[in-house]
């Protein structure tokens, strides 16, 4: 399992000294876990943040650059495809249930239907497995087998 690093190693790694502008790369969509001197980082989160990612959706086609996660509403989605991002995925089924994950045709696809997210502009409306790792997809599985037994 991934361990946290702190504010500090955090800015060394995106190479800012302002805790402000920390903050706005938070805005911006850099994942993190806590609040002020709290505040924890996956190292590979902000390394991603800032090298981008190749999209499992784009097929080795990165003409116009990589991936990255932006933010929509309370949600980081996929720049290309516009998938949810795996972690957040599973922080809505945590706290809102399984219950908002509804079916496609598409073995790969699901649509997630978050509260206040009417379209794609207020939010994500889609996620796609193709982003998730192994670890994701067990966790949660787990937790629609959690729902699905009570």
């Amino acid at each position: 399992m991934e361990e946290y690093i702190n504010n500090k190693k955090a800015m060394a790694i995106l190479g800012i000294k302002s805790l402000n502008t920390l903050k706005a790369k938070i805005k911006e969509g850099l994942k993190c876990y806590g609040d002020g001197a709290k505040r924890r980082f996956k190292e590979s989160e902000v390394k991603a943040f800032i090298d981008g990612f190749e999209c499992p959706r784009m097929n080795g086609n990165t003409q116009f650059g990589k991936a990255h996660w932006e933010m929509r509403g309370e949600w980081r989605c996929c720049s290309h495809c516009g998938s949810m991002n795996p972690d957040d995925v599973i922080e809505a089924v945590e706290s809102l249930g399984p219950q908002i994950i509804k079916g496609t045709t598409k073995f790969y696809k699901r649509y997630i239907e978050l509260p206040g997210v009417k379209n794609v502009g207020d939010g994500p409306i889609k996620f796609y497995t193709q982003h998730f790792t192994e670890d994701q997809i067990t966790k949660i599985n787990e937790l629609i087998k959690k729902e699905i037994k009570n």
